[in-house]
C-alpha cells in the first residue's frame, strides 16, 4: 500500500534475520567438519549484526515493527539449533548444554507466553531486543559452542560462564518485563 506509512514483511534486514533459519539447519549438515561448522556459525552470527544496522540506517528499527519480535525468534532458533546438533554428534554432558542454553530456557517459554496469553500482551508492551547482558550472553554461548565444536578442555569453564550471564540476561528481560509491567507512579503524575 503506497504512501499509508506502513513497512513491509520483505524488508532487507528481515531477509537478513530469516537468513538465520537456513543456517541453523546448514548447521546439522556441517556439525563433524569443524571449520565449516565455525564458517556457518560466524556467517549467521553476522547477520544478526547486520540485520540491526539496516534496519536502523533505514529507519525500520522499533519495538513496534516486524524486526522487533522476527529477529528474537530467528536468533533463538539459530542457537538451539546449534546447540541440537552438537549434542547429538558431541554428546557433551548435560549440564554443559543446559548451561549453554540456560537464557533460551528461561526466556523462550516466558516469550510464548506473552504471545500465546492475549491477557499479558493487553498489560505488557514489551520490547524484545537484546540489552548489553543478553548480547554478552550471546558472545558467550559463541565461544562456548565454538569450545565444543572443537573439543577444548576449557569448554566446562566456557560454558559456565555461559551460563552465568545466560541467566544474568534472562534476569535482565524478566526486569524489563516487570517494569514494562508496572503501573505508573502515582508520585510522578504532574497535577493539572
Amino acid at each position: 500500500m503506497a504512501g499509508s506509512g506502513r513497512i513491509g514483511f520483505w524488508t532487507l534486514a528481515n531477509v537478513l534475520t530469516l537468513s538465520r533459519i537456513p543456517f541453523g539447519i546448514a548447521f546439522w549438515f556441517v556439525t563433524d567438519r569443524p571449520t565449516w561448522a565455525l564458517a556457518v556459525m560466524i556467517v549467521g552470527g553476522a547477520t544478526d549484526l547486520v540485520d540491526g544496522a539496516v534496519a536502523r540506517k533505514v529507519g525500520q528499527a522499533g519495538r513496534n515493527g516486524v524486526g522487533a519480535w522476527l529477529d528474537p525468534v530467528c536468533d533463538k532458533f539459530f542457537m538451539l539449533s546449534m546447540v541440537a546438533a552438537l549434542l547429538t554428534v558431541r554428546r557433551p554432558e548435560p549440564w554443559i548444554v543446559v548451561a549453554i542454553a540456560a537464557r533460551e530456557i528461561v526466556v523462550v517459554p516466558l516469550a510464548l507466553a506473552y504471545r500465546l496469553v492475549p491477557g499479558v500482551r493487553r498489560r505488557i508492551s514489551y520490547d524484545f531486543r537484546a540489552g548489553r547482558p543478553g548480547k554478552l550472553a550471546t558472545v558467550a554461548q559463541f565461544a562456548a559452542l565454538t569450545a565444543m565444536l572443537f573439543g577444548s578442555v576449557v569448554l566446562p569453564w566456557i560454558a559456565a560462564l555461559a551460563g552465568i550471564v545466560g541467566l544474568a540476561a534472562a534476569g535482565d528481560y524478566v526486569r524489563r518485563a516487570l517494569r514494562a509491567a508496572a503501573p505508573p507512579d502515582p508520585s510522578c503524575v504532574r497535577r493539572r
